[in-house]
């Protein structure tokens, strides 16, 4: 449904680009009124989801093909205004970096599928739901209906701008100088694949995207319930499941009616309209530093593309959004609006009188972040982290109900399998496997995933961050940043980079996913069931132990410390507080150690991990098991076989 840009006229482009200046500054003022705070990432996800599921090309009649847009989805989410700017960033992104439509058609195909689109599905939706609430017979058919409208005016839309070029741009021999069709060929062209199968291929993804945001909590902007908060979570999973599968979209061969190279549009004109040849011989402006999504360089290629145009989309939306966007603390708080009337009766006590916990008061001028303050903020990042992972591990999730000794087991299967992959297509799709896993287990799928990648920035991408350049691993140069070698990415050296970082983060992922879903103590229990000496046991435990008793003194300690100390302490005085108390607290360590050795002994501890917990497996056990080692299975000689 795009326009190249070669196929209208400049004057054409100025004149879409012109009706959709005042849609645009109409959608700015209408959102910086409307948009809240906490609807910015629903929008930054929304414009991603656009543009991804723009690269599913669906084969029509005739060799063609044609995609879903999602405009009218993102319009009953967050309102048609937040449709209009989520997907006028996707396609500026098509046509800026992909070379998707092209920046002197941004405006039409603006016109056409970021405002008649959203703007007329929506008011069909609006016009048929009524009341309804979302999951109803009535709100889907609604969605459906809706969308397929939508999908079907901006078909027509593009019809006719394609079809007025030859009656307004010609030669004296009544050659077209641009797109040579005229409107009784592009009507029936566009306008009947829409009818009987682009339509529905629209009204099917645009409920399935409603109801997906539904059950994650995300409710339709007139039925919006107060008091649900949504899982963001689930949603970032489905955008990458979408990611993942974009290559799906190559099955399907042959280009969108209208979008069509020199060669074939000769083919089927008979003749090479000279505006068009001109403007192809200079070549359509922009960046284009991933041409055709990389289509022609394989499927891990097309992801690389998808992932790079929804991190573009998510970072742009939240520059233009966010400082557009109104506080989400109410009136007469950061919006500028006036104060809320009091709700409190005569002979009522207010709110605020009720709670006994002291009020948060407002601090002029905070405290610097000093050396100091910043030591004693990790020290108590690291505490929350220890309680965050034993309590996590006693959720009633999926993996917390299977026994130790069979997550340790399919753990270590994993971490070899994990090893030994050769393609970045199977390490990735471990990590996915393992996001969902950790989602399913209420271990937080957001902060699992930001858990992993932190560790592996820190530690695996020193590593494999080089292999991607020239002149470490040779191969057909993907990307240049200059003559040298050394500013030239190959192709078989990003491979080699994706492949060895997703390795590592699946294998930080599968021990974090142990740690978090077990708790300690079965831990131990389960690796002395491996045959671990009993000694390295008991030295596993006492560290586990040591570690938070130590934390905890030097958080004391440092507190003591700051509560005494007037004004601010210089860095370098700073910095021998923090070492003279490492000193001390080695040497406590040292002290207690033999005492609480003696403890233990004197109470019965023999060097074996004992835990309240049975330990006879069941039936649920070994099927968990099972299914997790036969993945594994599977994903292996899935990996030997795509060699």
């Amino acid at each position: 449904m795009h326009v190249p840009d070669s196929m209208i006229s400049p004057a054409t482009s100025a004149v879409a680009a012109g009706a959709m200046a005042p849609i645009w500054y109409g959608a700015v003022r209408r959102l910086s009124k409307g948009l809240t705070t906490r609807q910015v990432p629903l929008l930054a996800l929304g414009s991603a989801f656009s543009f991804t599921i723009m690269m599913f090309n669906v084969p029509l009649a005739g060799g063609t093909t044609a995609h879903a847009v999602g405009a009218v989805a993102l319009a009953i989410l967050l309102g048609p205004w937040a449709a209009v700017l989520g997907i006028s960033v996707a396609l500026a992104i098509q046509a800026v970096f992909f070379g998707d439509g092209g920046v002197l058609a941004l405006g039409a195909n603006c016109l056409s599928m970021a405002a008649a689109m959203p703007l007329c599905g929506y008011a069909v939706y609006r016009m048929m739901s009524g009341n309804a609430l979302p999951g109803t017979a009535r709100h889907t058919a609604a969605v459906a209906a809706g969308a397929y409208v939508g999908v079907n005016v901006a078909a027509l839309l593009t019809a006719v701008v394609l079809g007025v070029q030859p009656m307004l741009h010609h030669d004296a021999a009544g050659h077209a100088l641009y797109f040579p069709f005229d409107l009784r060929v592009t009507l029936p062209a566009m306008v009947l694949p829409h009818l009987t199968v682009a339509g529905l291929i629209e009204a099917a993804v645009s409920v399935a995207a409603v109801r997906f945001a539904v059950f994650a909590g995300v409710t339709p902007e007139h039925t919006r319930v107060s008091g649900r908060h949504s899982r963001m979570e689930w949603l970032w999973l489905g955008l990458a499941g979408l990611v993942a599968l974009a290559p799906l979209g190559l099955i399907a061969e042959g280009e969108a009616w209208g979008e069509w190279g020199t060669e074939e549009l000769t083919a089927r004109a008979g003749y090479t309209p000279a505006a068009f040849a001109e403007a192809e011989q200079r070549g359509p402006i922009g960046l284009h530093l991933l041409p055709d999504y990389l289509s022609d360089r394989g499927a891990v290629f097309y992801i690389l593309s998808g992932i790079v145009g929804v991190a573009l989309i998510v970072g742009i939306i939240w520059i233009v959004a966010r400082p557009v966007a109104r506080s989400d603390d109410g009136p007469g708080s950061a919006d500028g609006g006036p104060a809320p009337r009091s709700s409190v009766r005569e002979g009522q006590l207010p709110d605020w009188l009720k709670d006994s916990t002291p009020p948060a008061e407002r601090i002029a001028d905070p405290p610097r972040m000093t050396y100091l303050n910043r030591t004693m903020g990790e020290l108590v990042r690291f505490m929350s982290e220890q309680m965050r992972a034993e309590q996590s591990s006693r959720l009633p999730g999926a993996l917390q109900s299977v026994d130790a000794r069979v997550k340790l087991g399919v753990t270590l299967a994993g971490l070899v399998v994990a090893a030994s992959l050769r393609h970045a297509g199977s390490s990735v799709l471990l990590c996915l496997v393992l996001i969902v896993l950790a989602a399913r287990s209420r271990l937080g799928a957001g902060a699992f995933l930001r858990r992993g990648l932190g560790l592996c920035a820190f530690f695996a991408l020193p590593v494999s961050a080089p292999l991607m350049l020239r002149a470490v691993t040779d191969g057909p140069t993907i990307l240049s940043l200059g003559d040298s070698r050394w500013l030239q990415i190959s192709q078989p050296g990003l491979l080699a980079c994706v492949s060895l970082f997703t390795r590592a983060l699946g294998a930080v992922m599968l021990a974090q996913m142990l740690t978090l879903s077990t708790p300690w103590h079965e831990v131990l229990a389960a690796l002395r069931s491996f045959a671990v000496p009993a000694v390295v046991i008991a030295v596993l435990a006492m560290t586990y132990r040591y570690i938070a008793v130590l934390v905890r003194a030097a958080d004391e300690a440092f507190v003591a410390r700051r509560s005494r100390t007037v004004g601010s302490i210089p860095t370098g005085t700073a910095r021998g507080l923090v070492g003279s108390a490492m000193g001390a607290l080695f040497g406590r360590a040292m002290a207690l150690a033999e005492e609480v050795h003696d403890a233990m002994v004197a109470r019965g501890w023999t060097g074996r991990a004992r835990s309240l917990a049975k330990h006879r497996l069941s039936w649920s056990d070994l099927a968990a098991g099972t299914a997790g080692l036969c993945g594994l299975a599977i994903l292996y000689v899935l990996d030997r076989l795509s060699a």
